[in-house]
């Protein structure tokens, strides 16, 4: 299943892109489409974001508060409007994810076995930009949604890395996008030495080495598999900006975003 963007109303090809990149970091649905309305806890499916100056019979929304989607201003009177896979309607004014994410500011890498670990802060990161040998793990899957590798490439690929990124409230925990990231530690390949950054690195891999033998890693669940994100049509003005989880995978229901 997959999610498209659809309007009703012309939108240039910059209008288009910035749309479908408002709605991937938007908190209106979840990595997986998932989306609940305000004060309620029902799961719901999006399968597609509706752009139009019409509201349609049945639908109850207010006109939304966007100005410009790149350059395009929005005109007077637009509204947007998800879809669930049972043909409802609903303002995106009351819908948040499902699976809530967060900000975390750390460090992601990977132990022998290849297990994926992100270590970062308790509270609100504001201290000097250096990460902390006594950070607490928190373990993060191995797999990469195809979303997010449509524009970050496999991110097990890159580690280890330092810098912000989001996390859904899942356990394990799964990249939901990258804010920005860079190396951590030496690169040989580089040519890249920080023999600070490596003593670091080896304290947190030691931690994680703890905490499988205490029989804490939890299972990670297959990758996502389906359709990657496809480029943008402009004769239809439809992009697929999310795929779909498959059943079973674990997950903290009704997470804070």
């Amino acid at each position: 299943m997959k999610i498209r963007i659809r309007s009703d109303i012309p939108l240039s090809r910059e209008a288009q892109g910035a749309l479908s990149d408002f709605a991937y970091g938007s908190s209106w649905f979840d990595l997986d489409g998932g989306f609940k309305r305000v004060g309620e806890t029902e799961r719901r499916q999006a399968v597609e974001l509706l752009v139009t100056d019409h509201l349609p019979d049945g639908a109850e929304a207010e006109p939304t508060h966007i100005r410009h989607m790149g350059s395009d201003k929005v005109p007077d009177g637009t509204y947007l409007l998800l879809r669930d896979d049972q043909g409802l309607l609903h303002d995106v004014g009351v819908c948040d994810q499902f699976i809530g994410t967060r900000h975390v500011f750390g460090a992601l890498f990977r132990d022998e076995t290849g297990t994926v670990w992100a270590a970062r802060p308790i509270a609100d990161w504001t201290g000097s930009g250096e990460i902390s040998a006594d950070w607490p793990l928190e373990q993060v899957s191995a797999h990469t949604h195809p979303t997010v590798a449509a524009g970050f490439g496999q991110i097990i690929d890159s580690l280890p890395a330092m810098g912000e990124f989001v996390l859904t409230n899942e356990i394990p925990a799964r990249v939901a996008w990258i804010p920005w990231w860079s190396g951590f530690g030496s690169n040989p390949k580089e040519g890249v030495v920080n023999s600070e950054e490596d003593t670091v690195l080896a304290a947190l891999l030691e931690e994680a080495r703890e905490i499988r033998a205490s029989g804490s890693v939890v299972p990670d669940p297959a990758a996502t598999t389906g359709p990657r994100v496809l480029t943008l049509d402009g004769t239809i003005q439809e992009h697929e900006v999310l795929v779909t989880k498959p059943p079973g995978s674990p997950v903290l229901q009704g997470g804070e975003g």
